[in-house]
């Protein structure tokens, strides 16, 4: 039987089976991870896992747009005058970064892959080197805010990783993180049945987290949790496209009506959007 990576329970209990992955529960913390939990080689990612790069800045993907806006809300409410170093720790080609350069932030971006660390410095003009997650603590230097999008789910040691960005924050310092949600509400995709694309799973994702399971690991890791949220489950207009595709609705009253229904049950049912976004602050 494994032990759980977080808080290291000894009596998970297998969850579900994606191929000839096991993905395990801990009763404990609420994690889901496979066994064993091997990390891909960053050979794989750079060859098959390239991030979306878009064209330009005003192209970017809707989804990035929430992310964004949360993490200019960050910056305005958990976030002192004086505080105005970040890092963004898997940085892909920077998109995260240009809204926090343009507002006066001195940013600095990691990651292991050169193609986009230089799609960050040349097409979207942030500073970016490249540098893998072990290295994180011999930058040496220290920041006031570290973003963590999309990164927590990939790596075998997830709580090394949020102990290693807390060194590098200085006191008072913010996490801001975004990772998939595996309680999202869908009506066409399931996690558990392998309905989800082929990148939500294992070699890919070693983790899946709830947000009890985030909530916890931030805490264990020294971190004082200010926000643990899913996501609205009906961002990036997925009822639209929902009605368009599945119930063949298109403009009009009857389309109209069906968003608004969907849109009320969806906020009275607590459902829950496909990431989760935490805000969390350096305990010292």
């Amino acid at each position: 039987m494994p032990t759980c990576p977080v808080c290291q329970c000894k009596s998970p209990a297998k969850a579900w089976q994606h191929k000839e992955y096991t993905i395990f529960e801990c009763p404990d913390c609420d994690l889901q991870f496979v066994h064993p939990m091997r990390a891909t080689p960053l050979e794989y990612y750079q060859a098959n896992y390239q991030d979306y790069v878009p064209a330009t800045y005003e192209d970017i993907h809707p989804g990035f747009q929430f992310m964004i806006n949360k993490i200019r809300e960050v910056t305005q409410r958990y976030l002192l005058p004086h505080q105005r170093r970040v890092i963004d720790v898997g940085c892909g080609p920077g998109i995260l970064l240009v809204d926090l350069q343009k507002n006066g932030f001195e940013c600095l971006g990691i990651d292991f892959n050169p193609v986009l660390v230089r799609a960050a410095n040349e097409q979207f003009h942030v500073p970016a080197r490249v540098a893998r997650l072990e290295e994180l603590t011999t930058l040496g230097s220290r920041f006031d805010l570290a973003l963590l999008s999309h990164v927590l789910e990939h790596v075998e040691d997830p709580v090394g990783l949020l102990k290693n960005i807390r060194e590098i924050l200085n006191p008072g310092g913010v996490l801001v993180i975004e990772t998939p949600n595996r309680n999202w509400y869908s009506p066409s995709h399931s996690l558990e049945n392998g309905t989800l694309w082929w990148f939500y799973y294992p070699p890919h994702h070693l983790t899946f987290v709830s947000i009890a399971a985030l909530d916890r690991m931030l805490r264990l890791t020294g971190y004082s949790v200010l926000e643990c949220i899913p996501r609205p489950f009906d961002d990036m207009n997925r009822i639209e496209t929902f009605l368009r595709k599945r119930l063949k609705l298109r403009e009009g009253r009857l389309f109209s009506l069906g968003v608004r229904t969907i849109r009320w049950f969806g906020r009275l049912a607590r459902l829950q959007g496909g990431t989760l976004h935490a805000v969390a602050r350096r305990l010292e």
